[in-house]
């Protein structure tokens, strides 16, 4: 039996543990198409009809699973905030041929009526709560950082102390800025061989905003939203060191989660959550660190999946043990899926949303400029500037010159200040409104997903393609003067070009020779 009831202030699901759901519209949308239920013409009096009609009642208790049973249909029942019931139909087959028309009968009443139903109540878990889990938008992360957990390395020392070690593998990609056209960076890129991948950073990217769960599982009772074990949230009755040996730890080893000390040496404190699959670790720019801790792989039915009764499964996704009962029916609720634990916690850091804006500084009045004097009357004679007066403009010029720079800026510090501020507000409260959601819950997510959350360098990092050495310059030819080699059609013209006669000089004007005098224009030479 699927239920959505409004407790604690929200709308809860009972059959999953309480989770939280998303079912404001959906409610409304259900109460809307009940009351809206009308009886029409009478198609069965009897409760043999019930079976051809699709309205049997439910079963109350659990229906082995495998057992098929014939014409159950689907009971919606709709009540007030005493239990009072508002109403309640058991909607059977859609009658053939007709849209929206199903025999409907109410559970206390063995006659079967036609009436239309404008109703589409889903008993599917992931329809009803939030489906956008992270509420990471692609563009704003800035970093991811995959790590493996090395979770059993310990030694000995010289005085026979145990010292736990545990340490981590990591892969970071980044940017180092926050625009999202930024080029994505690697640690450790041999910039000379290999360049980064953006495809492979992409699809990470892609699979972190289209996180979806499949199922929930509540938090072990001891953890903080910070994943840390604490001993004030143990029960009263329990030593720590027993409830951590006995109950929290193995608990938290079935779904594949260790708590891994802080301290290397004893006495072991302040334990924190490790997970078998690895952490992945990103950045936004909205101020949010999102710790993802992935655990154990298990697989099961879409029921052991929303809520539990699980089939653990190796690395491969074979069964290894099972819970309760077995099936060898193939239909579709009763497939098994590969799926992952997880466990989200966030923090802000302010530092991800860039430097604060800096206000600037009123420049200061120059200690020896004085107050402008009135500029003489129209008309009067205007005398040459003294000295003084010639260094007092200068300094007056150069101040409002400071003076008009600084408005400019405040002005544009002011609208800065104004969106900092906001963006600092919205950060904190976003992440106090995620961890407020994470905190009691870890989650079921499918295993594909997990797998596309994973860093491998081979996708981000590729090989550096080698550009092609450019041809060498051929000698110049000695006879066309041309350092490359012409065509035989242009060597043709040219040999053509140099058969011809040589152009005949350009005659230059002759320059005019002065006349000869004539001889009797001569003059008498002295005897």
């Amino acid at each position: 039996t699927f239920q959505v009831e409004y407790s604690e202030g929200r709308w809860r699901i009972p059959s999953h543990h309480g989770y939280p759901a998303d079912a404001e519209a959906r409610i409304e949308k259900a109460a809307a198409g009940l009351i809206g239920i009308t009886r029409e013409a009478l198609a069965g009096r009897r409760e043999n009809d019930h079976k051809r009609f699709g309205v049997i009642a439910p079963p109350d208790t659990e229906v082995p699973l495998g057992e098929i049973l014939e014409g159950i249909g689907q009971r919606v029942t709709m009540k007030d905030k005493n239990g009072d019931i508002l109403a309640d139909y058991i909607i059977g087959k859609r009658i053939a041929g007709q849209t929206n028309k199903y025999f409907v009968r109410k559970p206390d009443d063995d006659e079967t009526y036609r009436a239309e139903v404008h109703l589409d109540v889903s008993t599917k878990f992931s329809d009803w709560v939030e489906k956008d889990l992270l509420k990471l938008d692609y563009n704003n992360v800035l970093s991811m950082e995959s790590s493996e957990i090395l979770l059993f390395n310990e030694k000995v020392t010289e005085d026979g102390k145990r010292v736990f070690l545990p340490h981590k593998r990591s892969l970071r990609v980044f940017r180092k800025e926050t625009e999202p056209s930024a080029k994505w960076n690697v640690d450790d890129l041999n910039a000379q061989t290999e360049e980064v991948n953006p495809s492979g950073i992409s699809d990470v990217q892609t699979a972190l905003a289209g996180l979806r769960l499949n199922g929930v599982r509540p938090k072990p009772q001891g953890l903080t939203p910070e994943l840390k074990a604490d001993e004030k949230l143990f029960p009263n009755d329990r030593a720590s060191d027993e409830y951590i040996s006995q109950v929290l730890g193995p608990q938290l080893r079935r779904q594949g989660f260790q708590l891994v000390p802080q301290s290397p040496l004893p006495p072991f404190k302040d334990f924190m959550i490790a997970g078998k699959g690895g952490e992945l670790t990103v950045d936004s720019n909205e101020g949010l660190v999102y710790y993802l801790h992935f655990g154990e792989v298990f697989a099961g039915t879409t029921e052991d999946i929303e809520v539990g009764k699980t089939v653990v499964a190796d690395e491969a996704g074979n069964k290894v043990s099972e819970a309760e009962t077995n099936t060898k029916d193939a239909s579709e609720k009763d497939k098994t899926t590969l799926n992952r634990y997880l466990f989200i916690r966030v923090e802000f850091d302010e530092d991800l949303l860039g430097k604060a804006p800096v206000e600037p500084q009123e420049p200061k009045k120059p200690e020896g400029l004085k107050e402008l004097v009135e500029p003489p009357p129209t008309g009067e004679t205007k005398k040459d500037k003294t000295p003084e007066e010639i260094e007092q403009d200068r300094l007056r010029s150069e101040y409002n010159s400071k003076l008009s720079l600084y408005q400019n800026e405040k002005s544009h510090y002011d609208a800065d200040i104004v969106e900092y501020r906001e963006k600092l507000k919205n950060g904190k409260a976003k992440a106090e409104e995620l961890n407020t959601r994470f905190s009691d819950w870890y989650y079921v997510i499918p295993e594909t997903s997990y797998d596309n959350l994973v860093l491998n360098r081979a996708d981000v990092v590729k090989a550096k393609e080698q550009k092609e050495p450019e041809p060498e310059a051929k000698p110049m030819s000695p006879t066309l003067n041309s350092p490359v080699t012409p065509s035989f059609e242009d060597f043709i013209k040219n040999q053509m070009k140099s058969s011809k006669a040589p152009a005949k000089e350009e005659r230059k004007p002759a320059i005019a020779e002065k006349p000869k005098p004539s001889a009797a224009n001569a003059p008498n030479k002295p005897e």
